[in-house]
C-alpha cells in the first residue's frame, strides 16, 4: 500500500512571514544603528527560514514505513508501521491505522 498527503500551513507561513514584515517596519521606523539593524536582520532571517521550513508537512506511507517530513525534506522522520498498516475506514476514508490490535496507532488525516 502506498499513500501520501501533504498539508500546506497557511496560518503559520502568514504568522512568520508577518512577524518578519513588523521587524523590518519597526527597523525602519526607528534606525537602532549599527548592531541593533544586525540584530533586526539576524531575526528576520530566522523568521523566513522558519516560514520555509515550516510551511509544508508531507506524510509518506509506503508498505511498512511511516515517513513524515517538512518542507523540502530538510527535516524528516521515519517510523516502521509494525506488521500492519491498514488505510481508511467506513466512517473515515483518511484515517491511516499502524500496527495491528492493541498497540495500533490512528492517524486521522
Amino acid at each position: 500500500m502506498r499513500y501520501e498527503h501533504t498539508q500546506i500551513g497557511y496560518l503559520t507561513i502568514c504568522v512568520l512571514f508577518g512577524a518578519a514584515i513588523f521587524v523590518a517596519i519597526t527597523g525602519i521606523a526607528t534606525p537602532p544603528g549599527r548592531h541593533g539593524l544586525l540584530i533586526n536582520a539576524v531575526i528576520e532571517m530566522i523568521l523566513v527560514i522558519c516560514a520555509i521550513v515550516f510551511s509544508k508537512l508531507t506524510i509518506k506511507i509506503d508498505g511498512e514505513t511511516l515517513r513524515t517530513c517538512f518542507a523540502m525534506g530538510l527535516i524528516c522522520k521515519k517510523d516502521s508501521a509494525g506488521g500492519d498498516c491498514r488505510l481508511g475506514t467506513n466512517s473515515h476514508p483518511l484515517v491511516v491505522w499502524l500496527g495491528n490490535s492493541s498497540d495500533a496507532v490512528r492517524l486521522a488525516l
